[in-house]
């Protein structure tokens, strides 16, 4: 659980020059600076199948430089937790076979 705030926390301080938190703002969600465009809203775009001239389109006011910075972070985050996951993943299988853990 701890891992998983500290990596909240250094996303947060990566991603904080493209975006904008404030309670009193579509509810306190992330969103796009200078825009009222949630961060989640352009991820689950980008899942749907968009591409980010499609979104660009759609939402003028957005600009490519902050999409793809955020998005490069989210994924680079993403990779983290999978190679860390898959780390944890070898450890506990290898120390339920062996008398001792050792982590591969």
């Amino acid at each position: 659980m701890r891992l998983l705030k500290n990596m909240k926390k250094n996303l947060l301080n990566k991603i904080r020059p493209y975006i904008s938190i404030n309670r009193n703002v579509v509810n306190g969600e992330p969103l796009f600076k200078g825009t009222r465009i949630p961060v989640s809203f352009v991820v689950e775009q980008l899942s749907l199948g968009w591409n980010l001239k499609d979104i660009k389109k759609r939402h003028p006011e957005l600009n490519f430089y902050h999409i793809r910075k955020v998005v490069s972070f989210l994924s680079d985050e993403i990779t983290y937790l999978k190679n860390d996951e898959t780390k944890k993943e070898s450890s506990w299988t290898y120390s339920h076979r062996c008398s001792s853990t050792v982590t591969l």
